[in-house]
């Protein structure tokens, strides 16, 4: 008679099931039978606690059947700095600008294998506007009864249809067309348009071999034969072992801008010529040293092999680039009182690099030499401050030029 009674309320749980959720369901299904005695009540919570396990690992696997896969793998991430910027040189007042940078990004995977990201962020379409040097920037200048312009950053899909390989095309995420240490080649806030592939292997526990390759356009003005605006290859390899992360890189970037429409180009003067750049990365990275601390060193060299190129006033060359940099502190701030530091120097002529394609603070990204100091420090595990100082001039060093910035950084 028990055991008839007890078919009779799963039956009716079940029939409960149909108008609720899976979780729901069993979550009452499992009250009722400690209720009537059939099971116990620990065994109860037990079986609650398994059914919502289950649940969440149904969800973040993309396999719950309440929602679509996309909706059930989709994440989100974004982060909102405010900024207050000086910048000042020997002849000109200082120039005080506050400014608001907001980016949001999603990710999610339709189906297996297959990834759909994009993102957006403040910014402004052209330099004309007067809101920054460079129309990649992301920063939005505060103004008089303004409002920040908000646009799509970056949109791309990938494909892995190997463990091993990852293909994507659209705009995609900055440095994923290449790995550089530092920003003196790529500005980190410039996402390329067209298609890369990342290809990677496990040599053996302390040593990763990846390879890089992509081909990028800058609009629909290209002349000649070539496929593409801009190719990349390069291997980069990873040794790790204990407390000593190592990662070396070669990289040959060509850029074929001659005969091109310079307006396509966001008014940078690249001059009518190609980049065929030859790229050098390192970084050597020592964790734990003088307790949590990690030290770090890192550089880039460009050196532009293109034939033909003009030369400076004394005959000279103009297509070499370099930056070297060392940095202390904590690896994250996600507590008070975590911090760390970065000084570096620079170095880029004007034919190293196409103009304005690297960091826009470091002299407007245009050929020039000087230093910059990093310093963070966090405050909650969301929330750090900034200070980012540049000293630089041009080639000759007789136009010197400072800027300053204090973030607030707040990421979510």
């Amino acid at each position: 008679m028990k055991l008839k009674r007890s078919m009779m309320l799963v039956l009716g749980c079940a029939m409960m099931l149909s108008v609720k959720t899976f979780a729901s369901g069993v979550d009452d299904l499992a009250n009722l039978l400690a209720e009537q005695g059939v099971i116990t009540y620990g065994q109860a919570q037990q079986i609650i606690t398994e059914s919502n396990e289950q649940a969440r690992q149904e969800l973040a696997s993309g396999k719950a059947k309440t929602a679509p896969a996309w909706v059930q793998n989709l994440t989100f991430k974004g982060d909102l700095r405010v900024r207050a910027q000086y910048d000042w040189s020997a002849s000109d007042k200082v120039r005080i600008r506050e400014r608001l940078r907001f980016r949001m990004g999603a990710e999610t995977r339709p189906i297996d294998k297959l990834t759909v990201g994009f993102g957006f962020a403040t910014g402004a379409l052209s330099s004309s506007t007067g809101a920054d040097s460079s129309s990649s920037s992301t920063n939005h200048t505060f103004q008089y009864m303004d409002k920040p312009n908000l646009f799509v950053d970056y949109a791309y899909i990938q494909y892995e249809p190997y463990n091993w390989i990852a293909v994507r095309g659209g705009k995609v995420k900055a440095k994923t067309q290449v790995w550089n240490s530092s920003d003196l080649i790529w500005d980190g806030d410039y996402n390329p348009d067209g298609l890369n592939a990342t290809a990677s292997t496990q040599l053996s526990e302390s040593i990763k071999l990846t390879g890089n390759a992509g081909l990028y356009t800058f609009g629909e003005t290209r002349k000649g034969k070539d496929a593409a605006d801009a190719y990349i290859l390069q291997p980069v390899i990873e040794y790790k072992e204990g407390d000593i992360k190592v990662k070396a890189a070669l990289a040959y970037q060509q850029f074929n801008f001659e005969g091109r429409n310079q307006t396509m180009l966001r008014e940078a003067s690249i001059g009518n010529v190609n980049y065929k750049i030859v790229n050098p990365s390192l970084s050597v990275d020592f964790s734990n040293v003088a307790g949590s601390y990690t030290l770090s060193l890192f550089g880039d060299m460009a050196q532009n092999i293109q034939s033909d190129l003009p030369k400076d006033s004394n005959g000279d060359d103009q297509t070499k680039g370099y930056l070297a940099g060392l940095g202390f502190g904590h690896a994250k701030l996600d507590t008070f009182g975590t911090w760390n530091l970065k000084a570096m120097y620079r170095y880029l002529e004007a034919y190293a690099a196409p103009d304005k394609l690297g960091d826009s603070d470091a002299y407007g990204g245009s050929a020039g030499k000087g230093f910059e100091i990093v310093a963070n420090f966090g405050l909650t595990k969301a929330l750090s401050l900034g200070i980012d100082y540049y000293q630089m001039t041009n080639i000759n060093g007789d136009v010197p030029k400072s800027l300053c910035q204090f973030d607030f950084v707040c990421k979510f």
